[in-house]
């Protein structure tokens, strides 16, 4: 058996791409393999968040996906007659993480950006199909059919990207749970000739007589979906798009089109009993399914990668002991149930055929989005933070901690020019102080251990007397100033996914730093410095 990279990726899609990204950052001997030589060149998923943008940043093609993709100003349910009555606003603008809250993207073009980026790092291995995954105690092995040669490899880890119908969780004998949910749609997407006259934003046609989704991808691109009934034989697709024309025209209006792909998708919602079996873990599609009613598909699973990457990077490096890939399963695990519940929730409501019911039901979430308009309710949904646990510290009593939650993503003035924060703060951990020194009561043993560790040091808009082994930058916006004020926080650490690992005021002077309760607990927690 051929010694292999110490990570093999299995899956070439978006969300194994970035894995193996990242670990090549972190500096992981990795490789992806892919069974399909060439990409599929049909849209798929369409939308991006922010905090997905981010990722996509970190890897190195976050601005050529953004500048392609289309800023939304949200989301509306809307009646039959498309008129709203609850609306979920996204700002176009780029915000706190320095890019729109939400993007309509293309997705072939998003995997030709990774695939560039994969080439030319020499990740990518096209026509390795996994046939065979065994988990030993210090290896797996991997048998590969690699154009009808039969190949084994020995790594590891492995990390199980290949989508839904996933081999590798098949072979790692991970059940899945059944979240209670199939719905059944056609999915169409159409190129047009010029921009329709139809609003600029996602609908969710709330039509107890024809449930449906309306998309403005952008340049030219429009996706339709439409609910169909729900039986277990094929259905005639010819028939549905037939059926489905009329309403695309009475919605875009006098503008041509041709159909660019037209498929049924049954709708799951799904987890995997657990994300990590040993030495295979999973994540993306085959960790999870979720209906695409808030377009966050995509999104989880580049949020398993960067959850994922820093965690496996140490563990192979030998500064962290195994179990510390136990907190990936449990943060991404919980978190994502949560997203999946609230997106069905949304998929119920689009998908109620009971005519009387959901006109109840519009006129209450219309009254209720009323009432809450001013206070950030429904128009100021946002995704829940990951749970407490060793890599997410809880806040004080009274603090409104921000731990859990991206830290924000302004521009900063260095030495060198301007860079973004996460460019200042580098690959590994970040131990910011916002007007302060971060170092301020912590004994230099310490100090040493979250070097060892690759923490850097950073001072945003401090002077501190001694600068060696610190980097100062200025906040240009003053937006981490009120984000701190905010968050009653000036020293804050943070994770390599830019996640905020913990959150403190200051220590007063001669006082002992509260990185050293936190050095402690990442020391049980399995980090070796």
């Amino acid at each position: 058996m051929t010694v292999g990279p110490e990570v093999a990726v299995v899956g070439g899609g978006p969300v194994g791409l970035v894995t193996g990204l990242l670990l090549d950052r972190y500096g992981v001997a990795c490789r992806v393999f892919e069974r399909a030589r060439q990409p599929l060149r049909q849209p798929r998923a369409v939308h991006l968040d922010d905090e997905g943008l981010r990722v996509l940043a970190e890897v190195g093609v976050g601005d050529a996906v953004n500048a392609h993709g289309r800023p939304v100003a949200g989301m509306s349910l809307v009646d039959a007659d498309l008129e709203p009555f609850v609306t979920f606003e996204r700002d176009p603008a780029p915000g706190p993480l320095g890019f729109p809250a939400s993007v309509l993207v293309h997705q072939p073009h998003v995997e030709d950006r990774l695939r560039e980026a994969a080439w030319s790092r020499g990740l990518l291995e096209t026509g390795a199909e996994v046939t065979d995954v065994v988990d030993g105690p210090e290896q797996v092995g991997l048998t590969l059919d690699v154009g009808g040669r039969t190949v084994h490899r020995s790594v590891r880890y492995v990390v199980g990207c290949d989508g839904a119908r996933s081999t590798v969780r098949a072979l790692a004998h991970v059940p899945d749970r059944d979240l209670g949910f199939r719905q059944r749609w056609l999915v169409l997407d159409l190129v047009a000739q010029r921009p329709p006259d139809h609003p600029d934003r996602v609908l969710q046609i709330c039509d107890p007589h024809g449930p449906a989704t309306s998309v403005p991808v952008g340049r030219g691109r429009h996706r339709f979906e439409f609910m169909i009934d729900d039986g277990e034989g094929a259905v005639d697709v010819d028939a549905l798009v037939r059926a489905a024309l009329p309403r695309c025209r009475a919605w875009l209006g006098a503008v041509p089109f041709d159909v660019e792909r037209a498929a049924p998708y049954t709708f799951r919602a799904r987890v995997a009993e657990r994300f990590r079996a040993g030495r295979v873990v999973l994540a993306g599609d085959a960790a999870h399914e979720m209906p695409p009613f808030l377009g966050q598909g995509l999104g989880a699973g580049l949020r398993d990668a960067a959850n994922l990457a820093w965690r496996l990077a140490l563990v192979v490096q030998g500064r962290a002991a195994d179990e510390v890939l136990d907190s990936y399963d449990t943060e991404r695990r919980e978190h994502v149930t949560e997203v999946i519940s609230v997106t069905r929730q949304v998929g119920r409501i689009v998908a109620d055929r009971r005519v009387l019911r959901s006109r109840l039901r519009h006129r209450a979430l219309a009254g209720l989005h009323r009432l809450l308009r001013g206070r950030g309710g429904l128009s100021a949904v946002e995704m829940p933070p990951l749970p407490p646990g060793p890599f997410v510290v809880a806040g004080a009593p009274g603090q409104r901690s921000p731990a859990g939650r991206p830290l924000p993503r302004p521009m900063v003035r260095t030495e060198g020019g301007v860079e973004s924060l996460d460019g200042l703060l580098g690959p590994g951990f970040g131990v910011l102080g916002i007007g302060a020194d971060p170092r301020s009561g912590l004994p230099v043993a310490l100090r040493r251990w979250w070097e060892d560790l690759g923490a850097s040091f950073v001072a945003l808009d401090s002077d501190p007397r001694d600068a060696a082994g610190i980097k100062p930058g200025s906040d240009l916006s003053g937006s981490m100033r009120a984000w701190a004020a905010h968050h009653r926080a000036a020293l804050v650490v943070t994770r390599p996914d830019r996640i905020v690992l913990a959150a403190y005021g200051m220590p007063e002077p001669g006082a002992l730093s509260p990185l050293a309760e936190l050095t402690s607990r990442l020391r049980a927690a399995g980090l070796r410095g």
